[in-house]
């Protein structure tokens, strides 16, 4: 039996498809992550979490691109307040790593310097929306876990098995592209891990009762 999402195409009897990855990222989450992140959950209201990937063997977020990110975060904080949560990726380079926090310096923002304990589940989690790039699949499903607003941004490149991912997500209601503008909206969300846990589970149970 094997968990396959289902822009990996490989459907069959003893596959389980889902609609993105499998993580750990649950609704109950932000409790946990507001107990182990204080500072963070007393941060300006109206919290957007940024998910900022890099360059891979299907896209390339380039460091303009990136400046284009930060100055459109920067942008919204101005006009709208709040505040930003920052997770950029090695992949994107030592200058792209620095463009953010030089980008937003002197506004409500946070940006992981990549020390000290992992704030992958807390940032979207204590976050009212989520702004993730397109290369990043496994990060945009444990956002839609959350139960969030999820803004893509589109970068430069992909293949047939990522535009199938975001096809399949935004048909869903569960994410849109990013135009420059964050707002609310209410999805069923995706919780793609306990399902493929149950069907597992009555999978084993099964088996173990014909055996």
């Amino acid at each position: 039996m094997l968990v396959v999402p289902e822009h990996d195409r490989l459907h069959g009897p003893w596959e389980i498809v889902t609609s993105g990855a499998v993580h750990r990222a649950t609704q109950a989450r932000p409790a946990t992550e507001r107990h182990r992140f204080p500072t963070l959950a007393t941060m300006p209201q109206r919290m957007l979490s940024v998910l900022i990937g890099g360059i891979d063997k299907t896209y390339r977020l380039t460091v303009r691109r990136v400046g284009q990110i930060a100055d459109a975060l920067a942008g919204m904080l101005g006009t709208r307040g709040g505040s930003v949560f920052v997770s950029p990726s090695r992949r994107i380079g030592k200058t792209g790593l620095g463009l953010p926090g030089e980008r937003l310096n002197g506004l409500s923002t946070t940006v992981r310097d990549r020390s000290g304990e992992s704030r992958c589940f807390a940032y979207p989690a204590l976050a009212d929306a989520v702004l993730v790039t397109a290369d990043l699949i496994s990060v945009t499903s444990k956002a839609a876990a959350t139960g969030k607003p999820v803004r893509v941004f589109d970068l430069n490149g992909g293949d047939a098995k990522f535009a199938l991912f975001h096809e399949t997500i935004q048909a869903a209601g569960i994410t849109r592209s990013f135009f420059g503008h964050i707002e609310s909206w209410s999805f069923s969300i995706l919780d793609d891990t306990a399902r493929a846990g149950a069907a597992l589970r009555a999978f084993v149970l099964g088996r173990r009762q014909r055996a």
